[in-house]
């Protein structure tokens, strides 16, 4: 009898024991995760343009237009942002369900493509994620916004 409470005593040690152990490692995961910093839009957009593959300036997209080039531009902007004005032959999708709807605009994974936002910013993460995804995306820099400041054309809705 004395052997048996013996080792039920043992066996009650050593479930505490991991439980103290589990205890301070979830304590010390949940302080680690808290020092954490946490990232910005900003950052995110920073950090996704050091790894984007190709942006152009609208500057070389009116340019290569001039000279006949084709390309897809894709505005990525709201719908009330769209409104007031877009870089003519664009079409648009809205950033929030492009990733679901880039086969209706994009066949062939390899065709380069143009996105455009009203900044830049949502275009880079907008870029940068369709091109993990295999897509062959170019970034406008700028945006909309630098289309117009250039003075180049824009279409009303």
């Amino acid at each position: 009898m004395e052997k048996i409470l013996l080792e039920r005593m043992d066996s009650l040690m050593k479930n505490k024991l991991f439980v103290c152990l589990l205890a301070v490692c979830l304590i010390i995961g949940l302080s680690m995760n808290a020092s954490t910093e946490v990232l910005t839009g900003g950052d995110l957009v920073e950090m996704f343009a050091e790894e984007l593959e190709r942006e152009m300036g609208v500057m070389e997209l009116q340019m290569n237009l001039d000279r006949g080039e084709e390309y897809l531009i894709l505005d990525v902007r709201s719908t009330e942002e769209r409104n007031e004005g877009f870089i003519p032959g664009s079409d648009h999708i809205d950033f929030g369900i492009m990733f679901f709807r880039i086969g209706n605009f994009v066949e062939d994974p390899e065709q380069e493509f143009i996105v455009a936002c009203q900044s830049g910013a949502r275009s880079t993460i907008a870029a940068k994620l369709l091109q993990d995804m295999g897509y062959k995306p170019v970034n406008l820099a700028g945006g909309y916004l630098s289309w117009e400041d250039a003075g180049y054309e824009v279409e009303m809705p």
